[in-house]
């Protein structure tokens, strides 16, 4: 009996010990970071035996570099902060409205600001997040009819596997069982997942928004995963699971048309309310997405009648004008085709808006400044949403 109580006591106190350890990890004043007024925006990060911090983000300069595919790409400049007698570093910017996304760089190692509890995931990293509350901005904030995200797991027998996809269903989705609904599918961006254009793009918060405010069809919105090596996010599907980084873009899609004709849709229409016609189905994506998206608009012109790219990309080639010219006999909606100015793709993107006008099929083509990054497509998202799904 006496051994039981000191092994129990024993456990209790390293219980203890090991709770207390975990309390005085990330030990720090009371910093606020990143600190909000108006479009000026401070950064703080206590580390007082640090011999450099920087602040790297999106509200930064862009600029061009060579990535590791040896193909351009634009990258933000860091910032330098300056440590004061508290040993908090600190920058201060001024930023336009919009969403931006930043880390911090300490002694050469990229972190998370600790002081700020939103944070978001993209592929492999993972970034601070704030917003400079604005009109451009106005429809990234949480709505007050808010829908919902919902995770599904679903049989693939044309991959021969159980795959995952997000599933958003817009406010009063259950509270109307009667009403159907017009359905969007989003492709991610190259080496990313289902969950990228969710986190990343602000799906629900731009749909919300939109929706309450009378401006979009309430509509449900389908994101798979079209890589085919994986059946879900890397970190879902195998707990514990160290990413391998893709070296190149040589990853394979296989056939993701007809896994969306005979897996995705079928899933989605016999599950949720959709209005399951060419005319209520619109499908779009992101880089690598706007690729996958492109490719299953062409192969499925019967099933699906609207098309949204960021960037698009197309040769005017005697194949690929075929390809569009059916899809003109067969009749469609809408194509928006968008990019920014200093997007890799942008040669492309305006090669497809030129083949489009060559065959005299109607379409939205926006440029938008700045280069391949979320903040254009999520801009470009709440632009279209509100075209989508109209007679």
């Amino acid at each position: 009996m006496k051994t039981r109580f000191i092994i129990a006591m024993f456990m209790a106190l390293s219980l203890g010990a090991g709770a207390q350890e975990m309390a005085n990890i990330g030990k720090t004043i009371n910093v606020v970071s990143p600190e909000v007024n108006g479009t000026t925006v401070t950064f703080r990060l206590e580390a007082p035996d640090a011999r450099s911090v920087q602040v790297n983000g999106t509200m930064n300069e862009e600029y061009t570099i060579v990535n590791q595919f040896g193909g351009e790409a634009r990258a933000c400049r860091p910032k330098d902060m300056v440590k004061n007698a508290d040993g908090v570093w600190e920058y201060t910017c001024t930023c336009s409205p919009n969403f931006y996304n930043y880390v911090f760089i300490v002694d050469g190692l990229s972190i998370c600001d600790p002081a700020n509890p939103y944070r978001q995931r993209d592929g492999y990293d993972w970034l601070s997040a704030f917003i400079v509350d604005g009109d451009y901005s106005a429809n990234y904030r949480e709505a007050n009819q808010r829908g919902n995200l919902h995770q599904i797991w679903y049989d693939s027998p044309s991959l021969n596997a159980n795959r995952r996809m997000i599933v958003y269903t817009p406010y009063g989705y259950d509270e109307n069982p009667d009403k159907r609904y017009p359905v969007l599918y989003l492709m991610h961006g190259g080496m990313r997942d289902e969950e990228q254009w969710a986190d990343l793009g602000l799906v629900r918060q731009i749909l919300d928004n939109r929706i309450e405010k009378g401006e979009a069809e309430p509509m449900i919105v389908v994101m798979p995963n079209y890589r085919m090596e994986y059946a879900a996010a890397e970190h879902i599907e195998v707990p514990g699971y160290r990413f391998k980084r893709q070296n190149a873009l040589s990853f394979s899609r296989g056939n993701f048309p007809q896994s969306l004709k005979e897996d995705i849709i079928p899933y989605i229409d016999s599950h949720f309310r959709t209005i399951p016609d060419k005319a209520h189905r619109a499908v779009g994506g992101f880089s690598m997405g706007s690729i996958t998206s492109s490719n299953c608009f062409l192969a499925l012109p019967d099933l699906i009648g609207s098309l949204f790219v960021v960037p698009g990309s197309a040769r005017d080639t005697p194949q690929a004008a075929a390809q569009w010219e059916n899809v003109k006999a067969k009749g469609y909606n809408l194509i928006y085709v968008a990019t920014g100015i200093d997007d890799t793709g942008y040669e492309g993107c305006v090669a497809m808006h030129n083949l489009l006008d060559r065959l005299e099929m109607w379409h939205v083509f926006s440029v938008t400044p700045g280069g391949h990054a979320w903040y254009n497509c999520r801009h470009h998202l709440n632009a279209v949403v509100p075209l989508l799904f109209k007679e």
